[in-house]
């Protein structure tokens, strides 16, 4: 087993996110009024992402208000299944801000999260998919919401 970095240790034993971290998703985050006593962190084990709902692992998803990540993913300078989970990136940066954007809208208003997730399951079936990021409304929301942490980053 490889050590742990700062960050992954951190969260296993505050769950929650490293303060370097909270410093990065501060400024994208302070408009939105989320308190980061709000946002939980758990790391799981490496088979938590094996059996992703979109078809294929993934490395990251938010129950509620607790982002759940698999073994090395917080502290990750590359690419992880596919995604740029780097600190050091601005993609990186800005995918964490997507995740964490899911905790914003849990603690926004939970029952028109569910039923987002409800309805656009439902309609991502209707294309063939479980779970298609284009038609559910929180992930539409979310990835907007990337989109604009990483054009300012890019400035």
């Amino acid at each position: 087993m490889s050590p742990l970095g700062p960050i992954e240790a951190y969260a296993l034993e505050h769950r929650r996110f490293h303060p370097d971290v909270q410093a990065i998703l501060a400024p994208f985050f302070a408009p939105l009024g989320l308190a980061w006593r709000d946002v939980r962190v758990k790391v799981r084990t490496a088979q938590f992402g094996s059996l992703g709902i979109r078809g294929r692992p993934t490395a990251v998803g938010v129950f509620g208000s607790t982002i759940h990540c698999i073994p090395g993913v917080l502290d990750a300078d590359s690419v992880i299944r596919g995604n740029t989970w780097s600190w050091t990136q601005p993609r990186g940066v800005a995918l964490w801000a997507h995740e964490v954007y899911h905790v914003y809208q849990w603690r926004r208003w939970r029952l028109r999260f569910v039923a987002s997730v409800v309805w656009g399951v439902l309609r991502s079936l209707m294309r063939g998919r479980f779970y298609d990021h284009q038609v559910i409304g929180i992930e539409v929301e979310a990835t907007a919401f990337q989109r604009q942490v990483l054009a300012i980053l890019h400035r």
